[in-house]
């Protein structure tokens, strides 16, 4: 049973000083013992105690930008996460910085240049003029793995390469040639008769909207040769 009236027995405290560290810790008559100490951003601390069942209870915790995690032997544990996952779940490094830079501003004829790399492994370079530029960007991913990636940028658009980005099937790429090289019919040869009127595949088609029998649409069509 909860001794519900409890007293301070013992109390600490260090002033906060002008950077927000500070420290405390306390105990109580009924069992409960307080520590803390930490700053705006991040404080950590153990408390103890009595449960109702006569057990006691000890919990350590960090608490900062991320959230609160606390740690103790009766806490529930949740189901170990698999490897898979785990290099996903890493968090980003919020304090990579740039270790090397070099910028050659544009000269008279536009021609540029620039190039950096940071301390968690990023490196960029890119050259050119006005009219195009071309480049390659180094990462490690999320999974640990290399990233290498070159590109150019013109009048035609941005151009990726790189062994991770997807490649177009061969049979796209194969589509693609061929409508490239077998233009469309020369329109001038096409006819447009009327909205009930279409010429499908060198023949006649006539369609009434208006008849209807079994729900099917009445059509005659007639092959001619439009040569």
């Amino acid at each position: 049973m909860f001794e519900y009236v409890a007293e301070i027995t013992k109390y600490r405290v260090a002033p906060t000083d002008e950077n927000g560290v500070f420290k405390y810790a306390y105990t109580t008559s009924n069992g409960i013992d307080v520590q803390a100490a930490g700053s705006p951003i991040e404080s950590i601390g153990i408390y103890s105690y009595i449960s109702p069942e006569g057990v006691p209870i000890e919990v350590r915790y960090i608490a900062d930008e991320l959230g609160f995690h606390a740690v103790g032997r009766h806490l529930p544990r949740p189901p170990p996460i698999p490897d898979y996952i785990l290099p996903v779940t890493r968090p980003l490094d919020r304090n990579a910085y740039t270790i090397y830079y070099n910028n050659k501003p544009a000269n008279k004829m536009g021609h540029f240049m620039f190039e950096f790399q940071t301390s968690n492994g990023i490196t960029t370079k890119a050259a050119g003029n006005e009219h195009g530029f071309s480049g390659v960007v180094q990462y490690v991913s999320l999974e640990g793995l290399p990233i290498t990636m070159t590109y150019v940028a013109d009048s035609d658009g941005y151009h990726p390469d790189g062994e991770h980005i997807p490649k177009i099937p061969n049979h796209i790429t194969k589509s693609i040639e061929y409508i490239r090289t077998h233009p469309a019919v020369d329109e001038k040869k096409s006819r447009k008769i009327s909205n009930e009127h279409e010429l499908v595949h060198g023949s006649w088609e006539y369609c009434s909207p208006k008849k209807q029998f079994r729900s099917w649409l009445i059509c005659w069509q007639i092959t001619i040769n439009t040569d």
